[in-house]
């Protein structure tokens, strides 16, 4: 365990050494960090996500050892050697969710859903206009009532998941499937607008702007649907090598090695096709809420960006990635010492949920910092 340790220091160091001798990421780290001091919204967000998935998790875990009756232990003692290459696929969805779609939004997403269907802060009705203005006539109307219909489901998630065992027996299976995918929806755009408003958020002290809170989330709101374009092509990724494989392999009746093909296809292979294609095209998400392109300009002017631009990308990604893994791990580590599903091991759960929160929070200021810090000779978005 001491050498393990010793050897994850050094790959933090070592990931943390290109970033400190690029200038252009030395500085956008420190401008990240006094962004995140400036405005607190660049680390209260995230850590409100983070650490309120990881106590519904908990919660989840505390209602089955009711069910069952089993004591929770203050703290379980398995095998203390966490598998270090178990944390590089989590890693690497780490390093994808700072440039694409921020964090897991359950299950806040049902607050911020009831909020938008209560129209609060006019949100519901500037959604409506910027999707009439974009889609005039019936799509944008469809989308609108999608989303609401999304807003619903997000809000009857949490609640479900909590008493699935309860209410199932009482329920048509499609139900629960259907509600799982509007939810999802309404999730991944709210994490999308979340990520679109935190680098906003960061822009607006970059440039020393003045603004009001509620003009700047209704501009999220209107940029939010650029950004989405991006967006879906990852779904849309992850969906055919990744879900697909496994659905497949269950309609059509897969035996158990079938399916364990299947499985380890979607984890081995699909998995890192997605996140390989969400890091390669990191600039895109900040492109589409910067600038009012098109999805094939965008991509043009990422590679673009990439090429005049690689090495301060690349000391970037690899500081992200080595910081990412090195949450993994000790997720990993502290799951090996304590036990998943004990006091100790929950405490530990949301004591990394905060630290996430507040390195992605600052990470996503430091990147915007640094996109913003180098010439990219395009019109920005006005404010």
């Amino acid at each position: 365990m001491p050498s393990l340790t010793a050897a994850l220091l050094l790959a933090f160091a070592l990931g943390l050494l290109p970033a400190i001798l690029v200038p252009a990421v030395r500085r956008a780290l420190i401008n990240g960090s006094r962004a995140v001091t400036r405005h607190a919204d660049l680390w209260r967000l995230p850590v409100a996500f983070t650490v309120a998935y990881a106590a519904f998790r908990i919660a989840g875990d505390l209602l089955l050892h009711a069910r069952t009756g089993d004591p929770l232990p203050l703290a379980n003692f398995p095998d203390p050697t966490p598998n270090a290459f178990a944390a590089v696929l989590p890693a690497l969805e780490g390093v994808a969710s700072v440039f694409n779609v921020f964090v897991a939004t359950m299950p806040l997403a049902a607050w911020f859903a009831l909020l938008l269907l209560l129209n609060r802060g006019g949100l519901l009705g500037e959604l409506h206009r910027a999707l009439r203005k974009r889609f005039p006539g019936w799509r944008g109307l469809t989308l609108l009532a999608g989303l609401a219909v999304g807003a619903i489901a997000a809000l009857l998630k949490p609640p479900l998941q909590l008493a699935l065992p309860e209410v199932a027996p009482h329920l048509p299976w499609v139900v629960p499937v259907l509600l799982g995918v509007f939810a999802a929806a309404f999730e991944l755009v709210l994490g999308v607008a979340m990520l679109t408003h935190l680098m906003l958020l960061t822009h607006v002290w970059l440039r020393g702007l003045s603004f009001h809170p509620a003009e700047l989330r209704r501009l999220t709101v209107r940029r939010t649907g650029f950004v989405l374009k991006w967006s879906l092509v990852l779904v849309a990724l992850t969906v055919t090598f990744v879900v697909l494989p496994i659905y497949a392999a269950l309609l059509v009746g897969a035996d158990a090695p079938l399916f364990a093909q299947a499985e380890d296809f979607s984890r081995f292979v699909g998995r890192p096709i997605v996140l390989a294609v969400a890091i390669v095209c990191l600039p895109l998400p900040a492109i589409l809420a910067f600038h009012n392109e098109s999805l094939r300009a965008a991509l043009r002017d990422a590679a673009r960006l990439l090429r005049r631009h690689a090495l301060p990308f690349a000391a970037f990604v690899l500081l992200t990635a080595t910081a990412m893994f090195a949450l993994a791990y000790g997720r990993d580590a502290a799951r090996a010492a304590w036990g998943a599903e004990s006091w100790a091991g929950f405490g530990a759960q949301l004591a990394l949920a905060v630290v996430e929160g507040g390195l992605t929070g600052w990470l996503i200021a430091a990147w915007v910092c640094l996109y913003k810090g180098l010439p990219a000779g395009r019109k920005e978005v006005l404010f």
